[in-house]
């Protein structure tokens, strides 16, 4: 879990030095949940953020996050981006994924937060909102207060649930 955390302070340092944030995520309970962490994560940080939920990343989700944001946004996708670094490639900002899907190949994006990156399986053990929720605590400590919204999207995504979130 320390490599996690340690990839996750990565993320929540970069996140910081924007004031503007695309978010795309997936339309499913994990995805949703994601990005209900990371927006409420961006708002106790006055960062603005546009968020679209989308059923599949596709060349018609990049073209309008290449139509929507401005020069010197960041774009940050929830689950979903591990497995197309081919479609990463084509956005026109620094990006930054969270997600647990099994990586393929190179990505360009900035950082990549990702628990198959920290020898934990995301399909069983960790999700997207799980692994948003990390970034979202190395964010800010007082992020702790979004653990339901997590576990909730753990639920939806159906992880095994052992241990503890903290």
């Amino acid at each position: 879990m320390e490599k996690l955390r340690a990839i996750a302070k990565k993320a929540s340092e970069k996140i910081s030095e924007y004031s503007r944030v695309r978010l795309v995520s997936h339309n499913d309970a994990d995805g949703i949940t994601a990005a209900a962490v990371m927006c409420h994560a961006l708002l106790k940080e006055d960062i603005v953020f546009h968020a679209s939920i989308v059923s599949r990343l596709d060349e018609d989700v990049v073209e309008t996050v290449n139509n929507s944001t401005d020069n010197g946004d960041l774009v940050l996708f929830c689950d979903m981006g591990s497995g197309q670094p081919e479609l990463i490639e084509k956005v026109k900002n620094n990006t930054i994924i969270i997600d647990h899907h099994a990586p393929l190949g190179d990505t360009t994006a900035q950082i990549m937060v990702n628990p198959h990156l920290a020898d934990i399986d995301g399909a069983y053990y960790m999700c997207a909102s799980t692994t948003a929720y990390v970034v979202a605590t190395e964010l800010n400590p007082e992020n702790k207060e979004l653990a339901g919204l997590a576990i909730a999207g753990a639920i939806g995504d159906k992880q095994l649930l052992t241990g503890r979130m903290a």
